[in-house]
């Protein structure tokens, strides 16, 4: 005779649950954008795959000028508006599958390109800097500018996570500086 013992169990909500814990560890609750932390995960891995290929990675980070003043006059409520909003432009600009935006700071977005052309992603840039002029909705009173750096892996000798943001930081302060 031949037996068979076994248990079966739901493990579904175990598995939500779990879902649930990824999400609060790598997304930002704000804008509902991946966080700092998950994109210098996913940075090093698009870094060391791009030294393998010939294929290009940029990062392009944003930066919201002088947003503290919209805190300090207008409140944290609306300031949460505005970032909500900034977020969601950069989502409208950069929209290709091989772009993914991310909350990299308080008020710091950073988007990590694939198939990183230097011409499209400067259109692309520019697009946003021209949707950053329309007022902001739900706070028409408030138009919010950003200043914007890129880094291309093309030009590096050496592909690594540190020296795309390196250059991409070094060129977002020179435009915040150059106005």
């Amino acid at each position: 005779p031949i037996r068979m013992v076994g248990t079966v169990a739901d493990i579904t909500p175990i598995k939500e649950h779990e879902a649930e814990l990824k999400d609060l560890a790598y997304k930002d609750s704000g804008t509902d954008l991946y966080n700092r932390r998950y994109f210098l995960e996913q940075l090093l891995v698009a870094a060391n795959n791009a030294s393998r290929s010939d294929e290009d990675i940029a990062v392009i980070l944003i930066d919201m000028d002088d947003f503290s003043l919209v805190n300090n006059t207008c409140g944290h409520l609306v300031g949460d508006t505005v970032i909500m909003e900034v977020a969601k432009r950069n989502k409208q600009v950069f929209s290709r599958k091989s772009d993914i935006v991310w909350r990299y700071g308080g008020d710091e977005f950073v988007v990590l390109c694939s198939q990183a052309h230097a011409m499209d992603l400067t259109i692309m840039s520019n697009q946003l800097l021209d949707l950053m002029r329309t007022s902001i909705d739900n706070a028409p009173d408030i138009t919010q500018t950003v200043s914007i750096g890129m880094s291309t892996s093309a030009h590096l000798a050496e592909i690594t996570a540190t020296c795309l943001l390196h250059h991409a930081d070094i060129a977002m302060y020179k435009s915040k500086e150059l106005g």
